[in-house]
């Protein structure tokens, strides 16, 4: 799908995006599967935000994404086994439910998606190898470290969408994944416009 959104909330969902795809196309069986890792990557949607994201997976389906965007804290946890992710707002210490659904739910397209691998080359100065998946007259490529074991770069209809900055330690543990006790439960059922809170 094209992405085409500009402006703050514009890059909270591309972020957003960016950091889940790789885990419901592994779900679906389009990508292989992850290692654990932690990697800090950078938006290149607007070069002008100079906005990165750090994304933590355990490669078990779990996956926990931070951005900073004009200075307020963005975090997104994932859980693809649960079918569940939550936005997290910092400052009011709340955490959206929102179910995560077959994405063939939501776009029929999506069943029609068609991957295969493309190869290996050098990306960013690692060995990599490459992943195409087509949908909907669209093309993405995700290419994934041979040593990490985890996205180096994706290219959505040949233009530059992300790319790994810096990998960093793995020391994730389950706190990592889950919504802090201290924090509001803002449920948001599939019906829109229907949120409840508990």
């Amino acid at each position: 799908m094209a992405i085409r959104m500009s402006g703050k909330l514009g890059l909270i969902l591309i972020a957003l995006l960016a950091s889940t795809t790789c885990a419901v196309a592994q779900t679906q069986g389009h990508l292989p599967p992850q290692k654990p890792f932690d990697a800090t990557y950078q938006m290149l949607t607007d070069p002008s935000q100079n906005m990165t994201t750090r994304v933590i997976c355990d490669g078990q389906g779990r996956t926990r994404s931070e951005s900073t965007i004009q200075g307020q804290q963005y975090i997104s946890l994932s859980d693809m086994n649960k079918k569940v992710s939550y936005s997290l707002n910092v400052q009011q210490k709340t955490a959206m439910r929102v179910p995560i659904e077959n994405a063939a739910t939501y776009d029929p397209q999506y069943a029609k998606t068609q991957s295969k691998p493309i190869g290996a080359k050098m990306v960013e100065g690692r060995p990599c190898h490459g992943w195409l998946m087509t949908q909907g007259g669209h093309q993405t490529e995700t290419w994934i470290a041979d040593d990490l074991g985890c996205t180096v770069l994706v290219m959505a209809d040949g233009k530059p969408l992300m790319r790994m900055v810096r990998s960093n330690p793995y020391s994730a543990n389950a706190s990592t994944f889950s919504v802090p006790s201290d924090y509001r439960i803002v449920e948001m059922p599939n019906i829109p416009g229907s949120a409840t809170t508990r």
